[in-house]
């Protein structure tokens, strides 16, 4: 009797319209001209999702914004000033939505990440302030006496202030070269 050894199948990565994966891993997007068999190539992408938007944009440029139903991601249309069939204008639209898209992403993932580190960092202020709170009791009950010195010289329960040091203005090369004095000689090659 064979075993049932049914494994689950692998997730099937997602496939967006005008999307291909190259042999060394990038993402590619390009878009056929409407009613034509050329291409306008949408350039190279780290992800699959940003050539999607890509392809999105193109195709709302050359399509109009009637054509949703064709979208990759129909929730989040590409807003296009005007429809246009001219690849460099279509290629500079859709790089700047897949860029635009992916930088506002970016910024809501960091503003996330900010507002979580701000939510631990808060618990750990309360925590030290418990703690802190808690030496404070501690140390209200009896504090250190000062530390004495031989002869008195130097009160050491206060720390010693120190002024920043200052550094020396930095003078032109040419007024400590004076003329004569230069090391010609260096580069003197006569004997």
């Amino acid at each position: 009797m064979q075993a049932n050894t049914t494994q689950p199948a692998p997730e099937k990565e997602t496939r967006y319209k005008g999307v291909r994966l190259r042999q060394w891993g990038k993402w590619v997007a390009e878009i056929r001209l409407p009613n034509s068999r050329k291409r306008i190539w949408l350039g190279s992408y780290y992800t699959p999702e940003k050539a999607a938007r890509a392809f999105d944009a193109a195709f709302i440029c050359l399509r109009g914004g009637e054509a949703i139903a064709g979208l990759n991601f129909t929730e989040s249309p590409p807003a296009v000033v005007a429809r246009t069939t001219d690849p460099r204008e279509v290629l500079a639209f859709a790089t700047s939505h897949a860029n635009l898209l992916s930088l506002l992403d970016a910024a809501i993932a960091q503003e996330e990440e900010a507002h979580s580190f701000k939510k631990e960092e808060e618990a750990q202020v309360e925590e030290k302030t418990a703690e802190e709170s808690s030496d404070v009791v501690r140390a209200n009950a009896a504090p250190p006496p000062p530390v004495q010195v031989a002869g008195g010289s130097f009160d050491w329960s206060q720390l010693p202030l120190y002024s920043p040091t200052t550094t020396p203005a930095a003078e032109h090369w040419e007024e400590d070269n004076v003329e004569g004095t230069t090391s010609d000689n260096l580069w003197s090659f006569d004997f």
